[in-house]
């Protein structure tokens, strides 16, 4: 019986067969565009990176739930299979229903693809549970889109057994927070594996605590992720949303005409860290709560944003004198009388306003810029806007980190 011929007796180009059949070599980039604007543009134009993790974190109630989830029924449109992991028991009917469901049918489309199998649903606690669920599903293949909602709400096994009722168990006061971290450390580098060795890209929710410096001349007090450091070293990109004010909407009630708030404004911010796209980027965005995301509104916001030539000096490009609104666009200055005008002349001239929009204005190359406005159209929630009214103030500074563009509130 011949004998395997060692190392040091192989030519390079056998030594580079041998190890070429043991260890996958390098994947080209794959990328799903999601249609959503603000969510394209910040992942660097080309849309979702596959075999990728991506964070999403901000503070509590600024719409993370609601984004992926419009970014899973944008991705079931177009045939894909997603998975919600949900650790925070918040999902319900109501919520799957409302997602882009603009015209209030009976049955949402993502309902509708829960129902058809295109969307998946499990409900978990531990790390051990969330493994268990990736070790089934991701070498099957047909599911290549994780949400994991949220992060921060998974805990360890030893920690959901503890009691003080069993004598050989750990009450939770005894269940110390290194052991949390521990656990949350070893996942990440597994799941890391099986994303790109699977070319499934997951999605991370995680929360942001107040991190308050006790010490002198360290890191200063602000918002920090929560968990420990493996999130952040084992993430390919960490998108922060920012809160850049309230959408509200009159509504008659029993106590009469109030101010009812329906949604925010927001900044989709990579800064930390991006593997996969140019990074610090950010785009502002409109989020519905319990509707999802507005290609529409985001738009109006573009142009509430960007800066142009009025004359001898610069304007925004839509600005509003109580009803009177004016529209910039090149040599053409369009008058509108109310907010209902403004949202027609939006949904009718999408593709020829966003064309008033470059890759300057985004931190992008064109080339990029280009990609991300290819899949974008009007229809995504385009009937949900009307006359907002924001609260802040913006935090200019937080905003502002020389990018193109400014936060004007009229």
């Amino acid at each position: 019986m011949a004998t395997k011929k060692s190392p040091a007796e192989l030519s390079t180009e056998e030594c580079l067969s041998r190890l070429s059949k043991k260890y996958s070599g390098y994947t080209p980039d794959e990328f799903v565009k999601t249609g959503l604007l603000s969510v394209d543009i910040v992942l660097g134009g080309k849309g979702i990176p596959m075999g990728k993790l991506i964070d999403v974190s901000s503070e509590s109630g600024l719409g993370k739930s609601t984004l992926l989830l419009h970014i899973a029924k944008s991705l079931c449109d177009q045939g894909h299979k997603c998975v919600w992991i949900d650790s925070e028991c918040a999902l319900s009917d109501s919520i799957l229903n409302g997602i882009d469901n603009a015209n209030n049918a009976p049955v949402g489309p993502l309902m509708k693809y829960k129902d058809e199998g295109m969307f998946e649903i499990f409900t978990v606690s531990s790390y051990a549970a969330v493994e268990e669920i990736l070790d089934m599903l991701m070498p099957q293949g047909d599911f290549k889109f994780y949400f994991i909602d949220s992060l921060t709400n998974i805990t360890s096994e030893a920690f959901l057994k503890s009691t003080v009722y069993d004598k050989d168990a750990k009450s939770v006061d005894s269940v110390t927070v290194a052991e949390d971290a521990r656990v949350q450390s070893k996942f990440m580098k597994k799941v890391k594996v099986f994303a790109k060795q699977y070319m499934a890209t997951i999605f991370f929710v995680s929360q942001q605590r107040t991190y308050i410096n006790m010490g002198y001349g360290g890191k200063p007090s602000g918002a920090v992720r929560a968990g420990g450091k493996a999130i952040k070293y084992n993430m390919d990109g960490m998108i922060d949303i920012i809160n850049l004010g309230e959408i509200k909407e009159k509504k008659t009630t029993l106590n009469g005409e109030e101010e009812i708030k329906v949604g925010r404004n927001i900044a989709l911010y990579i800064q930390e860290k991006c593997r996969f796209g140019p990074g610090n980027v950010k785009v502002p965005a409109v989020i519905y709560y319990g509707k999802g995301y507005s290609n529409a509104s985001t738009l109006r916001r573009f142009m509430e944003t960007k800066q142009v030539a009025d004359g001898n000096k610069l304007a925004p490009m839509l600005s509003n004198s109580g009803r009177s609104y004016t529209i910039r666009l090149g040599d053409e200055k369009i008058k509108l009388d109310g907010g209902n005008a403004v949202k027609e002349y939006i949904k009718e001239n999408f593709d020829k306003i966003l064309s008033f929009f470059d890759a300057s204005d985004f931190a992008l190359v064109q080339e990029d810029f280009n990609e991300a406005l290819q899949n974008s159209t009007a229809d995504s929630l385009g009937d949900d806007f009307d006359v907002v009214i924001d609260d802040g103030p913006v935090n200019d500074d937080e905003f502002d980190s020389g990018d193109d563009f400014e936060v004007t509130i009229d």
